[in-house]
Order: C-alpha cells, then sequence, then structure tokens
C-alpha cells in the first residue's frame, strides 16, 4: 500500500501510513523485547478521516479508540484502521481488534 501524502502535512511528510504496535514492560518498567506489531494492515489515517472541531479541515483527527487489557498470558488490544479488506470500500474508520501472546 502506498499512502498519499497528506495535505498541510507537518516536516513536509510523504508518508502517512501508520500501524499499531505493542512494547512488553517489566514490573520494574524494563522494556521485554522489542514492539510486536499488531495491526494486520499498514492503513492511511488520511483517508475519511474525521475533522474534530477546532482543527482545520485538511488536518484529520484519528480518535482516541484505542484499548488494552490483559488475561493471564494474552494481550487484547483494539485501534482503528481505515484499511479496505473487501468490506470497506469507502475506507472508513473501523475498530481492530488484535489478540497476541504477552511475551
Amino acid at each position: 500500500m502506498v499512502c498519499e501524502p497528506a495535505p498541510n502535512n507537518p516536516a513536509g511528510a510523504t508518508n502517512y501510513c501508520i500501524n499499531a504496535s505493542l512494547q512488553a514492560y517489566d514490573a520494574k518498567l524494563n522494556p521485554i523485547g522489542n514492539n510486536i506489531r499488531i495491526s494486520l494492515h499498514t492503513w492511511d489515517p488520511q483517508l475519511n478521516s474525521m475533522k474534530a472541531a477546532g482543527i482545520g479541515a485538511s488536518e484529520g483527527f484519528i480518535g482516541d479508540y484505542y484499548g488494552n487489557i490483559t488475561s493471564g498470558s494474552t494481550d487484547l488490544t483494539t485501534s482503528v484502521s481505515t484499511y479496505d479488506d473487501g468490506t470497506n470500500p469507502s475506507h472508513f474508520q473501523q475498530q481492530v481488534v488484535a489478540s497476541l501472546t504477552i511475551p
């Protein structure tokens, strides 16, 4: 997937594609391993992004639809995506849930 340059993007960024990742830490806040990618697909936050009050017409808002909960050795996360898996041809923002084993 190639993301188009976003209008009025900061620092002249030419690629606004994003993924979600998780970094595990121990009780003393030492990192455990490396970042783990939890999004299956790269997506473009500028596609059909919400235009929240106070944000300019060309600046999008991804939203704060992120969550994380653990149960035993399983971590469940939620994030947002505009990826079209064949069921989202308009690239609407949709909630994505990922499940992974805690390292």
